[in-house]
């Protein structure tokens, strides 16, 4: 068997092996208030989609189209994981040949295989959200640019294109990725009139095919961020920001919080420690030792700059997310990948290490799968109780978004009216559901299940996801019981509680 050949089986198998670990470590996961939304918005009509109807959606529309179109064909919360799982294996091929491009087969091997087995790339491979999609697409927008300075043919800069707008109608952070590529090719070929010319043309054409969007993102996004921008906190102080980055480092080794918590002491932190030491320990080295450096450089570049970014654009809106950040992922795996291959020399030692970084991946995702306290709201029995038990003229009330969406997703949905303490609340969702409002002072008689978070579980409750404290809707539904209101029964699930409200006899 040629060389070629061994490595193109080698690549298959680490796709196989990136397959049955996403396929095997979601059988726990139920959806959450970002992935029913995107239930939500995909049920809408292609035209609503795309067109950005107000409270349809606050991002780009292309992955709620694909989404939507494959709904179709595999529906549902099972379906919409599968497509999120496909792009994520073809972000491991995509990624393999990128780095196949940049640094040989390799180092493209090693590549593919952390970025198959990495806890974090796994976990937003099996969300219904667009970040494996807009993996898949960095990707690409880093493969057509290392393309253009090595070769510059057409294809590489139709590429280019179409992968930097198929990125920004997926998600905004595609902008630093795009950002990066134009830069280096204009400091690397800079006297090269014609590669100038070109980086022109894609410019152009990238922002005319996407300012069809831009009245979308301003209805739907400037609001939303700058609400944001006017609560921030001193988050971003030298120790805010050193945390933050650290946060960063420790989700690109070995996932975020959902995946594996400092908060499951201790024995968390035989997996976390060692593994951003690895990490940290083989970046620096494929870094700065070795021959080819300023190829690594090069690749650093969409590390660290999408980084420093995204920190200023977080000074005024708060938009510092390890999520978003996924765009960088591909190339610090590379880097890493490149510093583990400088120890090919030494087998004993380059084994051993990369059997300890595989075990420790392996390790932390099936930690987030078979460890019940990482698991998430039982919106399903929540909801499936809910509607077991209601009677005709029953309302549902949901204090908050958080609950509302996932609870409509499992068929929570009995009646037309949602009932919500606020009227300004309500309005901010009107485009995505139909309902009524009503407030406490309407309230005349019937019964009301009341469906609110709390927070259950060790590691759960420490956790920034669903952080709602209880005490955050005591005074609404204490609100519900001064209108003669009592409290019938009391349910409670796995981070959600369902109360019965009944309005007392004396009182009708």
């Amino acid at each position: 068997m040629s060389s070629p050949a061994r490595y193109n089986y080698a690549l298959l198998l680490i796709t196989v092996l990136a397959a049955v670990i996403r396929l095997l470590t979601m059988q726990n996961m139920s959806v959450w208030f970002d992935e029913a939304v995107s239930l939500l918005i995909a049920r809408n009509s292609v035209w609503q989609i795309v067109t950005g109807a107000p409270g349809v959606t606050v991002n780009p529309p292309l992955y709620y189209v694909l989404l939507h179109l494959w709904n179709q064909v595999a529906g549902g919360e099972t379906g919409g994981r599968l497509l999120s799982i496909l792009f994520g294996l073809a972000g491991v091929i995509t990624v393999y040949l990128l780095a196949l491009r940049l640094m040989g087969r390799k180092i493209a091997l090693l590549t593919a295989l952390i970025f198959a087995v990495s806890p974090f790339q796994v976990y937003y491979s099996q969300e219904l959200r667009m970040y494996s999609l807009l993996t898949f697409f960095s990707l690409g927008i880093i493969y057509s640019t290392i393309g253009v300075l090595q070769r510059d043919r057409a294809a590489d800069w139709v590429g280019l294109a179409l992968f930097s707008l198929a990125g920004m109608y997926t998600h905004y952070f595609t902008a630093p990725v795009l950002a990066v590529s134009i830069g280096l090719i204009l400091a690397i070929a800079y006297r090269r009139r014609g590669t100038v010319a070109k980086t022109a043309i894609v410019c152009i054409a990238v922002a005319v095919l996407f300012a069809p969007w831009v009245p979308s993102f301003m209805n739907n996004t400037g609001e939303i961020y700058t609400a944001k921008s006017a609560n921030v906190t001193e988050v971003h102080s030298d120790i805010g920001l050193t945390l933050s980055l650290l946060g960063t480092l420790k989700s690109f080794s070995i996932g975020n919080e959902q995946t594996i918590s400092f908060a499951d002491y201790p024995r968390a932190y035989f997996i976390i420690v060692p593994a951003c030491l690895l990490f940290t320990f083989l970046f620096i080295m494929g870094m700065t030792l070795g021959p080819h450096r300023k190829k690594a450089v090069q690749a650093s570049m969409y590390i660290f700059i999408p980084i420093v970014m995204t920190i200023l654009v977080s000074a005024r809106m708060d938009v510092y997310l390890n999520r978003y950040l996924i765009i960088c992922t591909g190339p610090f795996y590379l880097v890493v990948a490149r510093g583990l291959s400088l120890l090919s020399g030494r087998r004993r030692l380059f084994t051993v290490l990369t059997a300890l970084l595989v075990a420790l991946s392996l390790a932390a995702n099936f930690n987030r799968s078979l460890n019940p306290d990482y698991r998430r709201e039982e919106f399903r029995q929540a909801a499936l109780y809910v509607a077991r038990n209601a009677r005709p003229g029953d309302k549902v009330s949901h204090p908050s978004m958080f609950t509302l969406y996932p609870f409509l997703e499992y068929g929570g949905k009995i009646t037309d009216e949602y009932l919500f303490i606020e009227r300004d609340v309500s309005a901010r969702i009107q485009g995505l559901i139909p309902y009524k409002t009503i407030i406490p002072t309407e309230l005349a008689k019937g019964r009301i299940w009341w469906v609110m978070p709390v927070n259950t579980g060790k590691i759960q409750s420490k956790m920034p996801w669903y952080h709602l404290p209880q005490q955050d809707y005591s005074n609404s539904l204490e609100a519900i019981k001064q209108r003669g209101f009592e409290e019938v029964e009391q349910q409670d699930f796995r981070g959600i509680r369902v109360i019965l409200l009944r309005k007392m006899e004396a009182c009708i």
